[in-house]
């Protein structure tokens, strides 16, 4: 059995859309429009695993508050175990405020509370990854109180149990660089955007980034996200553009752990790397039809539906 586990945030996102003159305001502003739901990394990535077919399992924490009921019962709905959530006392549950303007562009303030005591004990780990083929781990987590030590612990217990290691560098704190040179070898996947290529790399070109980050980790292959434009592989030597779908976009939050989802889900239903990166563009782009990070198909059947409708290539999935 095909069993996915993740390791990362679980939190509430609360996105506002703005008026554009917001600047002229000096004391309050009624908004008329606004949307919230579930969110955080590993859980929207798991959210839309589960939805696709997949056995999920997922180390996360919230707080004993409103907020963290919110997302357990998210988690009852999905049919996702609770088994490895950590419910904290006295730690309230993370959230995300995402202000969004006309013409798109974003302010994130983000709060992470419990998901920054999210620790791997020796016991939580083992059962974390008994059995896995495929372990998830957030940039998130690096920013935890250990500093990323249970990720780095998790990244090699993976390999030593022969499980292949996703690494969504979203989120990965700059400062904390240094470390991926512990996790050199040890990834299969390394996922992130172009700006976080930069941010990591300082690189001035994409190029020279994806050079740059494959010397320092050596990854089997990096993923680079490039939104309405698609997406690209990276092997230490050559690139391969892969195209992106045809779709009209409403919001981008979540698309990057959508296509996270669809390209695991790939890889774990035995694709080659190229067609699981067209099923992670097809999964980015459906979320970007909806609102909010929880727009994802159903199930299998609707992403197969809207890959024939919407995308540039055909396949079985």
């Amino acid at each position: 059995m095909n069993i996915a586990v993740l390791y990362g945030d679980a939190v509430i996102d609360i996105i506002i859309y703005l008026p554009s003159n917001i600047l002229s305001y000096s004391e309050s502003v009624i908004i008329s429009d606004a949307h919230i739901s579930p969110g955080g990394a590993a859980s929207n990535t798991a959210t839309a695993l589960r939805r696709l077919g997949v056995d999920v399992r997922i180390a996360t924490a919230v707080g004993d508050d409103a907020l963290g009921k919110v997302l357990l019962d998210d988690f009852d709905r999905e049919g996702i175990g609770r088994e490895l959530i950590k419910v904290l006392n006295g730690v309230g549950t993370g959230f995300v405020v995402s202000l969004v303007l006309r013409g798109g562009k974003k302010i994130l303030l983000s709060y992470r509370g419990a998901s920054r005591w999210n620790i791997l004990d020796v016991e939580r780990l083992g059962k974390l990854v008994r059995g896995a083929s495929i372990v998830y781990i957030s940039g998130y987590v690096f920013d935890n109180i250990d500093s990323g030590d249970s990720a780095i612990a998790l990244a090699r217990e993976a390999n030593a149990m022969g499980a292949k290691v996703f690494l969504e560098l979203g989120g990965f704190p700059a400062e904390k660089r240094h470390r991926l040179a512990e996790l050199r070898g040890l990834i299969d996947f390394a996922s992130l955007n172009a700006e976080e290529l930069k941010l990591l790399t300082g690189a001035s070109t994409v190029e020279d980034g994806l050079r740059a980050l494959h010397s320092l980790l050596k990854p089997r292959y990096i993923v680079l996200k490039l939104g309405e434009e698609g997406s690209a592989l990276f092997d230490g030597e050559k690139i391969v553009s892969v195209e992106s779908c045809r779709i009209r976009a409403v919001d981008p939050t979540g698309c990057g752990d959508a296509f996270n989802a669809g390209f695991i889900y790939a890889i774990l239903k035995g694709f080659s790397i190229v067609e699981a990166t067209r099923i992670g563009n097809a999964m980015g782009a459906y979320k970007a039809m909806g609102r909010g990070a929880r727009h994802l198909p159903r199930n299998v059947d609707e992403l197969r539906e809207f890959i024939k409708s919407s995308c540039p290539y055909k396949l079985g999935v």
